[in-house]
Protein backbone atom coordinates (compact mmCIF):
# COMPACT_ATOMS: atom_id res chain seq x y z
CA UNK A 1 0.00 0.00 0.00
CA UNK A 2 1.53 3.30 -0.90
CA UNK A 3 1.04 6.54 0.78
CA UNK A 4 -1.42 8.22 -1.32
CA UNK A 5 -4.06 5.36 -0.72
CA UNK A 6 -2.96 5.36 3.19
CA UNK A 7 -3.39 8.83 3.71
CA UNK A 8 -6.68 8.95 1.29
CA UNK A 9 -7.71 6.39 3.67
CA UNK A 10 -7.21 8.67 6.38
CA UNK A 11 -8.72 11.70 5.21
CA UNK A 12 -12.13 9.26 4.61
CA UNK A 13 -12.33 8.79 8.23
CA UNK A 14 -11.69 11.86 9.54
CA UNK A 15 -14.63 12.93 7.41
CA UNK A 16 -16.86 10.02 8.89
CA UNK A 17 -15.90 11.14 11.89
CA UNK A 18 -16.51 15.08 11.52
CA UNK A 19 -19.92 14.75 9.62
CA UNK A 20 -21.27 12.07 12.18
CA UNK A 21 -20.21 14.07 15.16
CA UNK A 22 -23.70 15.65 16.71
CA UNK A 23 -21.94 17.96 18.67
CA UNK A 24 -22.51 21.04 16.87
CA UNK A 25 -24.84 23.16 18.27
CA UNK A 26 -27.28 23.07 14.82
CA UNK A 27 -27.61 19.38 15.32
CA UNK A 28 -27.77 19.42 18.93
CA UNK A 29 -30.95 22.04 18.40
CA UNK A 30 -32.87 20.46 15.69
CA UNK A 31 -32.25 17.27 18.02
CA UNK A 32 -34.38 19.21 20.41
CA UNK A 33 -36.63 20.55 18.68
CA UNK A 34 -37.54 17.19 17.15
CA UNK A 35 -38.19 15.98 20.25
CA UNK A 36 -40.96 18.38 21.34
CA UNK A 37 -42.62 19.14 18.70
CA UNK A 38 -45.43 16.23 18.96
CA UNK A 39 -46.12 17.61 22.62
CA UNK A 40 -49.16 19.01 23.64
CA UNK A 41 -50.67 21.34 25.81
CA UNK A 42 -54.17 22.41 27.40
CA UNK A 43 -55.79 26.10 28.77
CA UNK A 44 -55.63 27.03 31.78
CA UNK A 45 -57.33 29.15 34.54
CA UNK A 46 -55.69 31.28 36.84
CA UNK A 47 -57.35 33.36 39.79
CA UNK A 48 -59.49 35.43 38.04
CA UNK A 49 -59.13 33.97 34.04
CA UNK A 50 -62.04 31.48 32.99
CA UNK A 51 -61.36 28.70 30.88
CA UNK A 52 -63.44 29.69 27.67
CA UNK A 53 -65.05 26.40 27.16
CA UNK A 54 -66.97 26.71 30.54
CA UNK A 55 -68.21 30.44 30.06
CA UNK A 56 -68.46 30.43 26.04
CA UNK A 57 -72.13 31.54 26.05
CA UNK A 58 -71.63 33.94 28.97
CA UNK A 59 -70.81 37.57 28.42
CA UNK A 60 -67.92 39.75 30.09
CA UNK A 61 -65.47 37.30 29.04
CA UNK A 62 -63.05 38.06 25.86
CA UNK A 63 -60.71 34.69 24.47
CA UNK A 64 -57.30 35.13 24.20
CA UNK A 65 -55.28 32.17 22.34
CA UNK A 66 -51.59 31.54 22.19
CA UNK A 67 -50.41 29.50 19.46
CA UNK A 68 -47.71 28.02 21.03
CA UNK A 69 -44.78 27.41 18.38
CA UNK A 70 -41.95 29.62 17.46
CA UNK A 71 -41.98 32.34 15.70
CA UNK A 72 -38.15 31.26 14.53
CA UNK A 73 -39.32 28.66 12.83
CA UNK A 74 -42.17 29.93 10.96
CA UNK A 75 -44.95 28.88 13.85
CA UNK A 76 -44.24 25.32 12.44
CA UNK A 77 -42.31 23.96 15.19
CA UNK A 78 -40.28 24.35 18.23
CA UNK A 79 -41.51 25.22 22.18
CA UNK A 80 -42.29 28.82 21.43
CA UNK A 81 -45.37 31.60 21.39
CA UNK A 82 -45.86 32.70 17.86
CA UNK A 83 -48.98 34.61 17.92
CA UNK A 84 -51.88 36.24 20.58
CA UNK A 85 -55.49 37.02 18.88
CA UNK A 86 -58.43 37.95 21.28
CA UNK A 87 -61.74 37.33 20.28
CA UNK A 88 -65.78 37.16 21.76
CA UNK A 89 -66.61 33.81 22.34
CA UNK A 90 -70.00 34.53 20.21
CA UNK A 91 -67.98 35.45 17.57
CA UNK A 92 -65.50 32.51 17.21
CA UNK A 93 -66.97 31.53 14.07
CA UNK A 94 -66.74 34.76 12.28
CA UNK A 95 -62.98 35.61 12.59
CA UNK A 96 -60.42 33.92 10.65
CA UNK A 97 -59.03 31.67 13.97
CA UNK A 98 -57.51 28.24 12.79
CA UNK A 99 -56.45 26.32 15.96
CA UNK A 100 -53.65 23.28 16.24
CA UNK A 101 -55.69 21.26 18.54
CA UNK A 102 -52.79 20.65 20.69
CA UNK A 103 -50.46 23.82 20.21
CA UNK A 104 -53.07 26.59 20.66
CA UNK A 105 -54.66 27.17 23.55
CA UNK A 106 -57.59 29.76 23.85
CA UNK A 107 -58.18 31.09 27.85
CA UNK A 108 -60.87 33.13 29.09
CA UNK A 109 -60.25 36.47 30.18
CA UNK A 110 -62.45 39.03 31.83
CA UNK A 111 -63.25 41.87 30.00
CA UNK A 112 -61.74 44.52 32.65
CA UNK A 113 -58.64 42.48 31.77
CA UNK A 114 -55.62 44.97 32.67
CA UNK A 115 -52.80 42.35 31.78
CA UNK A 116 -50.97 39.52 34.19
CA UNK A 117 -50.13 35.84 33.97
CA UNK A 118 -51.83 33.35 32.02
CA UNK A 119 -50.65 29.24 32.61
CA UNK A 120 -50.58 26.48 29.94
CA UNK A 121 -50.22 23.40 30.61
CA UNK A 122 -48.68 20.32 29.08
CA UNK A 123 -51.39 17.80 28.38
CA UNK A 124 -49.26 14.99 28.82
CA UNK A 125 -46.45 13.57 30.86
CA UNK A 126 -43.26 15.51 29.82
CA UNK A 127 -40.77 14.05 32.63
CA UNK A 128 -38.60 12.37 30.18
CA UNK A 129 -37.27 15.58 28.43
CA UNK A 130 -34.61 17.88 29.93
CA UNK A 131 -35.58 21.46 31.28
CA UNK A 132 -33.34 22.81 28.31
CA UNK A 133 -35.68 20.52 26.04
CA UNK A 134 -39.07 22.70 27.60
CA UNK A 135 -37.65 26.24 27.62
CA UNK A 136 -40.38 28.12 26.36
CA UNK A 137 -38.74 30.35 23.77
CA UNK A 138 -40.46 33.82 22.59
CA UNK A 139 -38.36 35.19 20.01
CA UNK A 140 -39.62 38.81 19.85
CA UNK A 141 -42.14 40.75 21.73
CA UNK A 142 -45.63 39.25 20.44
CA UNK A 143 -48.20 41.71 20.29
CA UNK A 144 -51.57 40.61 20.99
CA UNK A 145 -54.26 40.53 17.60
CA UNK A 146 -57.12 42.94 18.84
CA UNK A 147 -58.10 43.75 15.50
CA UNK A 148 -61.50 44.09 17.10
CA UNK A 149 -61.04 46.53 19.39
CA UNK A 150 -62.22 44.08 22.67
CA UNK A 151 -59.83 46.52 25.04
CA UNK A 152 -58.22 49.59 24.76
CA UNK A 153 -54.89 48.71 25.95
CA UNK A 154 -52.31 46.61 23.42
CA UNK A 155 -51.28 43.21 25.13
CA UNK A 156 -47.73 42.26 24.55
CA UNK A 157 -45.87 38.87 25.85
CA UNK A 158 -41.95 39.68 25.92
CA UNK A 159 -39.52 38.57 24.43
CA UNK A 160 -37.53 35.75 26.15
CA UNK A 161 -36.75 32.24 27.94
CA UNK A 162 -39.71 31.09 29.99
CA UNK A 163 -38.86 28.21 32.07
CA UNK A 164 -40.79 24.90 32.64
CA UNK A 165 -42.77 24.70 36.22
CA UNK A 166 -43.43 21.21 37.14
CA UNK A 167 -45.82 22.68 39.37
CA UNK A 168 -48.25 23.50 37.73
CA UNK A 169 -51.17 21.48 36.52
CA UNK A 170 -51.14 17.78 36.29
CA UNK A 171 -47.51 17.72 34.09
CA UNK A 172 -46.40 21.42 34.51
CA UNK A 173 -46.44 24.08 32.09
CA UNK A 174 -45.61 27.72 31.90
CA UNK A 175 -46.71 31.31 33.28
CA UNK A 176 -46.84 33.81 30.68
CA UNK A 177 -46.69 37.16 31.33
CA UNK A 178 -49.19 39.14 29.10
CA UNK A 179 -48.59 42.87 29.81
CA UNK A 180 -50.40 45.84 28.53
CA UNK A 181 -48.17 48.15 26.63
Amino acid sequence: MNLKHFFSGIALLLTIAFISCDKSPEIQEQKRLDATDELGFIAGSNNNYYDAPQLKDQGGVTIVTIKLWRKKYNCLRGLGICRVTFFAPNNQEDNDISFDSDREVSIGIPDDFTGGDLNVYFSEDVSSYTLDELKLYIDEDIVGDNSSDFFNDVFEIPQGIYNYDSSLGEYGGYTIQLQAQ
